[in-house]
């Protein structure tokens, strides 16, 4: 699972995912309508807690095209005195895209919003450094590519060719260059750069005309030092076909199943 997420953040780019996770009936409150924001930390595992609100806007459309802002319930809740199913337009702490806009048949809405983090995540320490001893199932060629990826603490790293042994010829089986410092990681979809933890996955992906032919999986808990990684890849074959059906005329005319709007 963690495999497949760091391929769709690797392809996405994307730091932050929303969706709307439950929404309550037309009539749950009688008094304010309302839009809540949960905040589900996606690391080493899935934490859920109060999205904070309290730097944040909402303004509430009622259906006579007015706006009427939106008072702060708590820290994760805003709330307006209005009748019917007003749509909601909000603000959230995101980089590319902070403004939602929600307009359903509920007077109280919830819904998620997922950030790849950890829940507490620690600072990277001054001294990091990865060596890496990875066995190769073949030699490989100059065409090819190495990804450093750490899941969980959402970092990744490009091999360049200074940290990789001469290409196409027949003794290039084993990665072993000097080791790497953990500066050189980049936060993976504009988090902020975090500490490896024991609980994090670090990946060695191989890479053949963009397509997955190898992968190296190890955990360690990152020290203020030179951390040895070592072991054997495995290939990858590509094996297994997907199979797709898009509908255009649905797409366009904007219908989907039915059931909770999410983003996953």
């Amino acid at each position: 699972m963690r495999l497949v997420l760091a391929a769709l953040v690797a392809s996405t780019g994307c730091a932050q995912l929303f969706g709307i996770d439950e929404t309550t009936g037309a009539d749950a409150n009688t008094d304010f309508a309302s839009v809540q924001v949960q905040r589900v930390s996606v690391g080493a595992s899935v934490v859920k807690g109060p999205q904070d609100l309290s730097s944040q806007s909402a303004q509430f459309l009622p259906a006579d095209g007015t706006s009427v802002p939106g008072v702060l319930a708590g820290t994760d809740t805003f709330t307006v005195d209005l009748p019917g199913t007003p749509a909601a337009m909000f603000t959230v702490p995101d980089m590319t895209v902070p403004q939602r806009l929600w307009a359903l048949p509920a007077r109280n809405q919830r819904g998620n919003y997922v950030v790849l983090e950890h829940a507490s995540p620690q600072p990277p320490l001054t001294m990091s450094k990865l060596m890496l001893s990875v066995t190769l199932p073949s030699p490989y060629a100059s065409t090819e590519s190495f990804s450093l990826q750490a899941i969980g603490a959402w970092m990744q790293h490009a091999l360049t060719a200074a940290e990789l042994p001469p290409p196409d010829v027949a003794t290039s089986t084993t990665i072993a260059p000097a080791a790497i410092d953990y500066a050189l990681f980049t936060a993976m979809a504009g988090n902020a750069k975090n500490r490896i933890t024991a609980s994090d996955v670090v990946l060695l992906l191989r890479y053949a005309a963009a397509k997955l032919t190898g992968v190296f999986q190890a955990q360690f808990d990152q020290t203020d030092g030179t951390d040895s990684v070592t072991g054997t890849m495995t290939a990858v074959q590509a094996n297994s076909m997907l199979t797709a059906q898009i509908d255009p005329a649905g797409f366009t005319t904007g219908s989907r199943p039915s059931g909770p709007l999410s983003a996953r």
